[in-house]
């Protein structure tokens, strides 16, 4: 039997995907359809895909091209040969795809997914979309998202109207817009706990224009009001609501709203009501380990491992550009690893932005007392974010379960207008909202990576509750980090390194800031001295991406990684060490191209890998030095690679050599991988095209392999 309803379904390997699912799925509850949200790994249990009639999609890409974990069966059963290839005839969906264009293959999963759909003889209703996040993924998702609606009610008109041309003697009235739907009684869509003041109604003339129009109404109960507005966009269901405009001058808003925009009426989106109750329990203890319906947190492939910081130790010199800190974690019940891996941490926001973020809300009396969030009674089916424990406090929340550095979408936004009293300030969020103020949202939000800090230190009339916060903060993300030895050295132990991240100053942010992780982590070196290392972090482990050396160790293996991304060939060459007396065989040739700023100040790992070479697990070593004035060339990786052309040639085109790049996605790696684009073509005296294509050979046969992020 096929499904009347609407079904969002989602591949994620670290959340980003599930994220959008679930607001697609949020947004389309209180649309009034009946939809519902799966993952993919979940077909054949909890829904199955040949009965579903209408999807929306959304998939991302792991490694270099490849669907996420959750996905992956979904789509070999997609492929099976005996599936007929009618199979799945009657489904029609919307595919939104997350990707890299840093990487050699772009959005591989998604487009894998689909290429797999339309095997089996599924339709799309809705153009496909990909979002890169090399460039700025809301530039894709935001607009796919906005003419997502408007596709989905015209799927649902059309089949309507087919259905209705099949029936006999039976009148059906087909609504498929505004225009023709002069006849028809108002459909009503209930809002419960939304008060009068948090709407503003469409002036008179344009009441008055609607009212022409007959439009559809939207009822909003209050628990002391009940009062309508037109909808001028049935097909939508947003609210293009008429603001009258002010300009009242606003010194500093996230800066000053333009000119443009002042003399406008704006159009903003409707804003759906707060459906998260808090109630305080004063005699129960807050949970650390029980989430909502059972779930695991964070997205974990193994159990979480309370690890004890073994040592810490400074790679650079204190006059380094970047500060580089390897660590070393302990634990009796360490995950079984191999060099290449990598490994999550449950990484906590800075007590100071939490202690900042309670005043600021007027929540220091409840902060530290437990409570637990319920659904608002007379709410459309929701759910409590599942990564909230069902018995928590407000701070534990704040420092541990909510994205507070994430940078506030417009729905969140938008919510915020209703809690901002200042008419100048509530004007400008207005502004940063509307569909004419895109340019502003991206220029001033967006790309200044503004957060909900950021938002409330500006707005100072802006007056949120916790539960706005809870409904809309997304989850805070495990940071990932590759592990830099071998299980062979000592198997409880992983080291790792990195670079603090710090944050350059920019006019819309009010806070100076270091990364979440990286500056939790270097906050326990500074102290370490004063109170020893009786510190652990929370970890686990993550899927291996097919980053590892390989089976054969007489494979030739050409490593390239400048900066910190030398450190999981560090552990590379020190599993080939410890292999390397014991085996019946002979070490592959291998190659290290590594590269800093300066010889003496940022050189990573200089004596362990020039020990490495000396013992003969690494042939060769080639290093290159950015800035440094008194070795002025190679000065990239990629320069190094040109002065070595003819031998890696050699070994990309006339052996099994395996290549490794690990870095910056943004710059390093495209770089390296059109170096040797441009080397195959002067060797071989082909084309660019021709080179490329060789190139794509040598990726889909598993020999250039990527960790690489921006």
């Amino acid at each position: 039997m096929i499904r009347n309803k609407l079904v969002v379904l989602y591949g994620s390997q670290t959340g980003q995907s599930e994220s959008i699912a679930t607001d697609i799925h949020e947004d389309g509850v209180f649309r009034n359809y009946d939809i519902e949200l799966f993952c993919l790994k979940d077909e054949g249990k909890l829904f199955n895909i040949s009965e579903i009639n209408c999807a929306v999609m959304v998939c991302s890409t792991t490694g270099d091209g490849d669907p996420p974990e959750n996905a992956r069966k979904f789509i070999r059963n997609l492929n099976r040969k005996t599936l007929p290839e009618n199979h799945l005839s009657q489904l029609n969906y919307a595919l939104l795809g997350l990707g890299d264009s840093n990487y050699s293959t772009f959005c591989g999963g998604p487009k894998k997914l689909e290429k797999s759909l339309k095997k089996c003889g599924a339709k799309s209703y809705y153009n496909s979309a990909f979002a890169d996040d090399a460039t700025d993924m809301e530039d894709v998702i935001e607009p796919w998202l906005d003419g997502l609606w408007p596709a989905v009610e015209k799927f649902f008109s059309n089949k309507k109207a087919c259905m209705s041309k099949n029936e006999e003697n039976e009148t059906t009235v087909i609504e498929s817009s505004a225009e023709n739907d002069t006849n028809s009684e108002n459909n009503v869509i209930n809002f419960s706990g939304v008060t009068a003041a948090k709407i503003q109604s469409c002036n008179k003339s344009d009441a008055q224009s609607t009212k022409q129009l007959n439009d559809k109404e939207i009822t909003l109960n209050s628990k002391d009001t009940n009062f309508n507005i037109n909808l001028q966009e049935v097909s939508t269901k947003f609210l293009d609501m008429r603001i009258c405009s002010t300009q009242v001058p606003l010194e500093q808003c996230l800066q000053k709203g333009s000119d443009e925009l002042s003399n406008l009426d704006l159009s903003l989106p409707c804003t759906f009501p707060i459906y998260l109750e808090i109630e305080y329990l004063e005699n129960q203890l807050p949970t650390s380990g029980s989430y909502q319906n059972g779930t695991k947190f964070p997205v974990a492939s193994g159990e979480i491992i309370e690890a004890k910081i073994d040592n810490i130790r400074q790679l650079t010199s204190d006059d380094a550009l970047k500060r580089t800190l390897e660590f070393t974690l302990i634990s009796d019940k360490m995950f079984d690893f191999k060099p290449g891996d990598s490994f999550g941490i449950c990484c906590e926001n800075e007590d100071s932005e939490v202690e900042w973020l309670i005043k600021r809300l007027a929540l220091e009396k409840s902060a530290d007392i437990p409570a637990q969030l319920s659904i608002s009674k007379n709410t459309p089916k929701k759910s409590v974010p599942a990564f909230i424990p069902l018995v928590f406090t407000i701070r534990q929340a704040l420092k541990t379960c909510f994205e507070i550095r994430s940078v506030p979408k417009k729905p969140f936004l938008r919510a915020l207008v209703e809690c901002t009293s200042d008419p100048a300030e509530n004007r400008r969020l207005q502004e940063l909202v509307s569909k004419q103020g895109a340019s502003e949202y991206a220029q001033h939000v967006r790309e200044a990576n503004v957060c909900i800090l950021d938002i409330l230190a500006t707005f100072v009339s802006c007056q949120p509750s916790f539960c706005l916060l809870a409904q809309h903060l997304p989850r805070l993300m495990p940071r990932r980090y590759s592990i830099a030895n071998s299980p062979l050295g000592v198997s409880n132990a992983i080291k790792f390194a990195f670079n603090v991240t710090r944050f350059d100053s920019h006019p819309s942010r009010t806070f100076t800031r270091n990364g979440v992780c990286t500056g939790m982590l270097e906050k326990i070196f500074d102290k370490k001295h004063q109170k020893g290392l009786d510190k652990t972090v929370r970890i686990f482990p993550t899927k291996s991406t097919g980053f590892c050396l390989p089976e054969d160790l007489s494979r030739p293996i050409v490593m390239i990684g400048p900066g910190t991304g030398v450190a999981p060939f560090v552990g590379f060459l020190e599993h080939r060490l410890a292999l390397k007396p014991s085996g019946d065989f002979v070490l592959g040739e291998s190659w290290l191209f590594t590269g800093c700023r300066h010889q003496d100040k940022d050189f990573l790992y200089k004596d362990t890998l020039e020990d490495f070479k000396s013992n003969g697990v690494l042939t060769h070593l080639k290093v290159a030095f950015s800035r440094d004035v008194t070795r002025p060339q190679p000065k990239y990786v990629q320069d190094s690679l040109k002065l070595c052309s003819h031998e890696m040639m050699k070994l990309i085109l006339s052996s099994d050599a395996v290549f490794y790049i690990c870095g910056d996605a943004r710059n390093m790696a495209k770089d390296v991988r059109q170096c040797f684009i441009d080397m195959i073509a002067k060797c071989k005296i082909c084309s660019d095209e021709e080179a490329n294509a060789g190139f794509k050979k040598v990726v889909s046969a598993k020999r250039y392999l990527e960790d690489i992020w921006t």
